[in-house]
């Protein structure tokens, strides 16, 4: 099955709080949960490049994320293959339209990465779930953001923030293995009318269903 590397939003998220304004510490923290509490909805595009530690090589993907508490999200992959997640209010779709096969799991899915969802919907606070560091480099503000639980998806993200302007410039998270995931978003749109279709998925004709919501033991983890 294809791995689809999600995690990083959770940090795009964060990062979203520091646009429009300066990235100083402590302000910048203080201001990333802010954010994260005040808007309802939010769409990007993305290029995402992923970099295998042990084999050295990378991989490039672009797509775009539609994003509306509490937990509906749609991130569609559309270079160089397509690929689809959906959450809707009742399942977790995972649509590869090349195989034409898509995967069905239950909303318990995304238990299994606690702070990342915690997160996204805005019910977590940045210093109880990790270890920040601010540092400043030429033309950017980086946070580095350590988590006090480690998982096996995230070791360490780290997010750079354009100085002068408060924009994202781009997100970064490394896992257990040390494989980087990062993500350069453009197109950045606030509370915007996504409509309930872009939270619903229903499977072409002739597509191979495979249904894993009374599995025990998920195959795939969507979150790494």
């Amino acid at each position: 099955m294809h791995k689809q590397h999600i995690l990083a939003i959770v940090f795009f998220i964060a990062a979203l709080a520091l646009t429009g304004q300066a990235a100083a510490a402590p302000d910048a923290v203080a201001a990333l949960e802010k954010k994260v509490r005040s808007y309802t909805s939010f769409k990007a595009d993305f290029v995402q490049t992923l970099t295998h530690r042990q084999s050295g090589t990378t991989e490039t993907r672009q797509g775009s994320i539609i994003f509306r508490k509490p937990d509906s999200l749609r991130w569609e992959t559309v270079h160089p293959s397509r690929e689809l997640i959906v959450v809707t209010d009742s399942a977790v779709w995972n649509y590869i339209p090349d195989e034409e096969v898509a995967y069905k799991y239950p909303l318990d899915i995304l238990k299994d990465s606690d702070t990342i969802m915690r997160f996204i919907t805005g019910r977590t606070n940045l210093d109880s779930d990790f270890e920040i560091e601010v540092e400043e480099e030429q033309g950017s503000t980086r946070i580095h953001l350590y988590p006090y639980h480690p998982q096996q998806t995230l070791t360490e993200a780290v997010l750079w923030v354009d100085t002068q302007s408060g924009e994202l410039k781009k997100v970064a998270v490394t896992d257990f293995y040390g494989n980087e995931n990062m993500l350069e978003f453009s197109d950045m749109q606030f509370d915007i009318e996504s409509g309930t279709d872009s939270f619903r998925f229903s499977p072409p004709a002739g597509t191979d269903i495979e249904d894993r919501t009374s599995d025990k033991v998920m195959e795939k983890k969507l979150f790494q």
